[in-house]
């Protein structure tokens, strides 16, 4: 792997560029999965903490229905091949498409807070 960075061949480039398109493509499919795929948890943990309503399961509880349920999709989504295009696309701009933007940072952070 390290001859892949030393290397002056034009296709070495080609081949980090595509894995490099392909890692941000299944890290992105992979979040989006993962928090769309959890909002109920999230939902019954956020009234448990905020108008402390009980829970329907434990946190465990939780956590197992989770790991059996999202572990092979998310998986899957993680070792997704290549798709034909990558190396058509344009570049993707840097301020408009990131995992996560400062919107997303500030809200969180906002939540974390009001939680603490």
């Amino acid at each position: 792997m390290s001859d892949l960075f030393t290397s002056n061949c034009m296709s070495t480039g080609r081949v980090l560029l595509g894995t490099g398109r392909l890692i941000y493509d299944n890290l992105k499919k992979l979040l989006a999965y993962t928090l769309t795929s959890n909002v109920a948890e999230m939902a019954a943990m956020m009234m448990y903490i905020i108008a402390a309503i009980p829970l329907p399961m434990g946190a465990l509880t939780i956590l197992f229905v989770d790991l059996g349920t999202d572990l092979l999709p998310a998986i899957s989504l993680a070792l997704e091949t290549t798709e034909s295009s990558v190396m058509t696309r344009a570049p993707r701009d840097l301020k408009q498409h990131r995992l996560f933007t400062n919107q997303y940072v500030t809200f969180f952070t906002a939540v974390l807070i009001r939680i603490l």
